[in-house]
């Protein structure tokens, strides 16, 4: 497994996830080229949660290796619950 930090996450992913691009034969996919959108869910997240409001529950329909979902939860605290699907 290598060890990858992508904001305040630090995942752990088979050394031949790291792509640029889907491939078909790649067990997860993982695109380092989006760190920047998860970055900016992840502001709009922390933003949402300094209002005062809540999320109970978030479902991430193309998680793919769910690492946008696992940011989620690791660096604002929201939601309850996430249900992460391919």
């Amino acid at each position: 497994m290598a060890l990858l930090r992508e904001g305040g996450t630090r995942l752990y992913l088979p050394p031949t996830t790291v792509q640029h691009g889907p491939a078909r034969r790649a067990p997860v996919f993982y695109n380092p080229g989006m760190a920047v959108d998860r970055d900016l869910e992840v502001a709009l997240g922390l933003a949402w949660k300094a209002e005062g409001r809540r999320l109970r529950r978030v479902w991430e329909m193309t998680a793919a290796t769910g690492v946008r979902g696992l940011r989620f939860l690791n660096e604002t605290g929201l939601p309850a619950e996430m249900v992460l699907t391919e």
